[in-house]
């Protein structure tokens, strides 16, 4: 099995609006357990697109003047990308199918008229720890599972830690545990039981007023809690 990990530094948070400002993608073997194709490019500005904010820079480390110097054109950048999909069976990334997947499918559409529709392993949904109510960022996993740690919020080292920590912790289960929907549960709970929400990993939404979290639907066992709601947001 051929996986290919993407990951994308963007402007903003915005899936709508924010354009790519670095993209990373390791392609790997699973079964061989060996890389095959592997690149970071820097993707320079469009004509119309403004300078990114400091904060970017600041998390990311990368400058405006970075990409003016030394940035690709994006539609170049995502042909060579689009080639390396046409040989691999999934894509892989954290938190990718709600945030990368969402503004790669719109830029390849946009950019280079391709509907980028492949099935995703999201190591933040699919992984399998033993504190099942922890963290789930990125920097923790790598902390658990002993990976090596690189340069943090750079797009190609956090695609290849994606990569180590699907064949830690076993590439067979990841891909099962990928195929189930993926599903947000929320809860409305009094103020003072607060903390039962907080110890499985429910994060407070002070726009629904609720506590929700999102995982795939074949957890939902371990939720078992009054008065619990779920929508699925994405179908394999």
């Amino acid at each position: 099995m051929i996986g290919l990990s993407i990951d994308i530094e963007t402007s903003g948070l915005d899936i709508l609006q924010s354009s790519i400002i670095e993209i990373g993608v390791v392609q790997w073997d699973f079964i061989g357990n060996k890389p095959l194709n592997m690149f970071s490019k820097l993707v320079r500005h469009g004509k119309n697109e403004q300078n990114f904010s400091s904060e970017i820079e600041k998390i990311t480390g990368i400058a405006n003047s970075d990409l003016n110097h030394f940035g690709y054109n994006l539609a170049e950048v995502l042909f060579e990308v689009k080639e390396l999909i046409k040989y691999s069976d999934f894509l892989c990334g954290h938190n990718a199918i709600l945030f990368d997947r969402e503004i790669l499918y719109r830029l390849f559409l946009n950019q280079i008229n391709y509907r980028l529709e492949c099935h995703w392993i999201d190591t933040m949904f699919d992984l399998e720890t033993n504190d099942e109510f922890g963290s789930r960022k990125l920097r923790d996993l790598i902390k658990i599972f002993d990976i090596p740690s690189f340069l943090d919020h750079r797009a190609f080292f956090d695609a290849l830690s994606v990569i180590l920590l699907i064949s830690k912790t076993g590439f067979e289960q990841c891909y099962k545990n990928s195929l189930s929907n993926l599903i947000r549960i929320s809860i409305e709970l009094e103020y003072e039981n607060r903390e039962q929400a907080k110890r499985k990993g429910f994060f407070w939404n002070k726009n629904l007023k609720c506590w929700e979290k999102i995982i795939r639907s074949h957890k939902k066992s371990g939720y078992m809690m009054s008065n619990l709601k779920e929508e699925i947001i994405y179908f394999p």
